[in-house]
């Protein structure tokens, strides 16, 4: 067994280890030297583990906030301030660095020869040179509108600040008692974590990476700067300075794949209201614009084996409800369907060629609800994988062909997976904080988005005015989102990072109440009872655990109906009944059901799909019928359905309304941007506040019971980089 095995296996089972001539028991978080005991603040402890884990080799202040911090929103010298924490506890002169070094321009090592407490011995290694990082230059291009909200929508696909988390919300999810019908068991303990290399150092956040099929280049596609388009740039894998594919006037370009012959790469490009499929030379001076896309959401797209056609998922005809997986002929221009079988009910919107070309996973369900499928290159022999119903932010096969590795937080954290198509193997990774895996063809190597979001809870009037600066309604330095206005229209409700992870808090005139904490897990918007005692909430955007706390006492507890996955709820106007969508063990979309929270009683409320209700003063109910197509709204009382005929509402901004007594506000991508009103039964939608659609990091807001109010998630900065990970999975 090697010195990384090693270290490996004690931080997973035993966690007391001897370092240098300290014993560290990371399961207390203490070291003692001698006689003296010093136990460590928990950042510390992550700091030590990260350096313990990664055997000598240097971390980067980049690396040690994203893994530790986990996007919260700290101050630049946090990282040097646990350092030297570090070296007190272990009575380290950083002159001389028994224990910790420093290398200038890279990072901090732990040096100190490493023993399991039995005294079994692995030394230390020297450290090599540290290599002078690369210098990455930018070209300002001109801005358009369409740049900063295309860049956002594609993050609407994938829910914005829930799924591009602050650096990790995810660690180790908590105890749950929801059954999740995962079809496959998860074997053996979780995989370790491998190092992962920075591989891009942009501005701004890089997405959607695809490795060449030799592994040399990645390309992604980023906004280094904040007044430019979002373009597609190529780099190599090992470093160096990014290029753009292309240098012409657009809004926003994305989603960029290498053809398996590695000499041309198919992206997306935006300008104004039209899209564009663009296939590429990977050499440049070489492109064409092939066909439409759809502006408003990216579409996932790959080769076929030989390099000359698409497979990527389209409507069938003009106006259909769902999308299905389609083959686009290169040569002579056709587009016609795959020859599958596929559901009606639901959506096709991602597929991979195997290595060999033998086969296709293809990912159904538009998120938070996907599973992956197998089947045949040609169709035959198709076969569901999972049966998790979540978040899954991307998907590829492993090199060999062997796993299929994917982003998920169906245990309740955003992390890397692997399952083997064949027996359903399914094992955990050590890599959290994963959003769009991609693997080479030819070399054992996969890169990733990790991504940072900072916000605050914001407040304008509605007075039909752009308001040039929001008032703050609560700040942090670790990121506040997802306000909700209390029934008396003073006290707000909101999630939060500042106490070191996720929780609902309450700002009322006596300032900022914690109510509950949930470790790194993703908690939802909270939702107010009519009286303003119970806030009710989800924990873990895949498992959906349902949670109720009672406000003055600050007191949670969980009300999650074995074998149901939650989304957001809303309660009776009794405060007695809770009406949410869930996903009730093999259904692949979610119903409205209706619980009982006294006797636990559950009772379906719909067929056809529901999510997201809203209750009016009547009890009317009024909900989405579906996360994904047309027809989405619905109006529910006691059972009977009837169509609301709205235009407007769509996959981007199917979070973004709120049903009052007169009708429903929305935010709606018109001219300009800003909240709406349809009043019921009558009339188009009207413009009752212009918002800067440039301010918000979720399309998410609260109107205040009296209509003159609004909050909302304010982004302060968006980050995001691409990594890689070689040989471990």
């Amino acid at each position: 067994m090697g010195r990384e095995d090693q270290i490996h296996r004690w931080l997973q089972q035993s966690r007391r280890l001897r370092v240098g001539d300290c014993r560290v028991d990371l399961s207390l978080n203490e070291v003692h030297r001698g006689d003296e005991t010093t136990r460590l603040t928990p950042k510390a402890a992550g700091v030590l583990e990260v350096l313990l884990f990664i055997c000598g080799q240097p971390a980067s202040r980049e690396r040690l906030l994203a893994e530790v911090w986990r996007g919260e929103c700290p101050t630049d010298d946090v990282v040097t301030q646990v350092i030297g924490e570090l070296r007190r506890a272990f009575g380290d002169d950083p002159r001389t660095a028994a224990y910790i070094r420093t290398i200038p321009r890279v990072g901090y090592a732990l040096v100190a020869a490493v023993t399991e407490a039995d005294e079994r011995s692995v030394t230390s290694v020297e450290l090599p040179a540290a290599p002078e990082p690369s210098v990455v230059s930018t070209k300002p291009a001109q801005h358009g509108r369409w740049l900063v909200l295309a860049a956002v929508l594609l993050l609407l696909a994938v829910g914005l600040l829930r799924f591009w988390p602050d650096g990790d919300r995810h660690a180790s999810p908590e105890a749950s008692n929801v059954v999740l019908p995962s079809g496959a068991a998860v074997s053996g303990t979780e995989l370790p974590a491998p190092r992962e290399v920075p591989v891009s150092y942009l501005r701004g956040r890089e997405e959607m990476p695809n490795a060449s099929p030799d592994g040399s280049l990645v390309a992604f596609s980023a906004q280094p700067d904040p007044d430019g388009p979002r373009r597609v740039y190529i780099q190599a894998m090992d470093g160096g300075t990014p290029r753009p594919v292309s240098v012409v006037d657009v809004d926003s370009e994305g989603a960029p794949v290498f053809s398996p012959d590695g000499r041309k790469l198919v992206f997306q490009r935006v300008r104004g209201e039209d899209c564009q499929f663009v296939v590429a030379s990977v050499l440049g001076g070489d492109e064409q614009e092939i066909g439409p896309c759809y502006p408003w959401v990216m579409t996932h797209v790959d080769w076929t084996p030989d390099s000359r056609s698409l497979l990527l998922p389209r409507m069938p005809e003009e106006g259909a409800d769902r999308v299905l997986l389609h083959v686009w002929h290169l040569d002579d221009g056709r587009i016609e369907p795959l020859d599958y079988s596929w559901d009606a009910n639901s959506n096709d919107v991602q597929a991979r060629y195997s290595p060999d070309g033998q086969r296709i996973a293809f990912r159904r369900g538009v998120m938070p609800n996907s599973d992956l499928f197998v089947m045949n290159a040609d169709g035959s022999n198709q076969r569901q994988i999972t049966h998790f119903g979540a978040a899954m932010p991307g998907f590829d096969w492993s090199s060999d062909g062997r796993w299929l590795l994917f982003a998920s937080d169906h245990d309740g954290s955003m992390r890397l997976w692997r399952i083997d198509p064949d027996s359903g193997e399914l094992r955990a990774t050590g890599v959290r904080n994963v959003y769009w895996p991609d693997s080479a063809r030819l070399r054992d190597v996969l890169v990733f988005t990790r991504g940072q979001a900072s916000s605050d809870v914001a407040e304008v009037d509605v007075d039909g005015e752009l308001d040039a600066t929001p008032r703050l309604v609560s700040q942090s330095s670790r990121g506040d989102s997802l306000p909700s206005y209390a029934p008396d229209g003073e006290r707000i409700a909101f999630v939060s990072r500042r106490l070191g992870e996720a929780g609902i808090f309450v700002r009322d005139q006596g300032g900022v109440r914690n109510i509950a904490l949930h470790g790194d897990a993703e908690v939802d918007k909270p939702i107010w009872s009519a009286d303003g005692r119970w806030l009710a909430y989800v924990v873990g955007g895949g498992s959906g655990r349902l949670f109720l706390a009672d406000v003055a006492a600050a007191r949670t507890r969980e009300v999650t109906p074995a074998g149901y996955s939650a989304s957001r709820p809303v309660f009776s106007a009794d405060g007695r009944e809770l009406v949410f969508g869930a996903r009730a063990d093999a259904n692949r979309h979610a119903d409205l059901w209706q619980l009982d929270i006294a006797s636990g009683h559950m009772r379906r409320l719909t067929d056809n799909g529901g999510i997201f209700p809203q209750r009016l003063a009547d009890g009317t109910l009024v909900y989405l019928e579906s996360n994904a197509g047309d027809g989405w709204r619905r109006l529910a009382s006691e059972g009977a359905a009837a169509d609301l005929d709205l235009d407007g509402i769509g996959f981007w901004n199917r979070d973004a309304w709120q049903a009052t007594d007169d009708g429903i506000v929305a935010l709606i991508s018109a001219e300009p941007f800003g909240l709406y009103r349809h009043a019921w039964g009558a009339g188009d939608w009207q413009l009752i506040e212009p918002l800067d659609y440039k301010r918000f990091g979720e399309f998410q807001f609260s109107l205040s019971p009296d209509g003159r109010r609004l909050s909302f998630t304010e982004v302060r900065e968006w980050n995001g980089d691409v990594f890689r990970i070689e040989g471990v999975l």
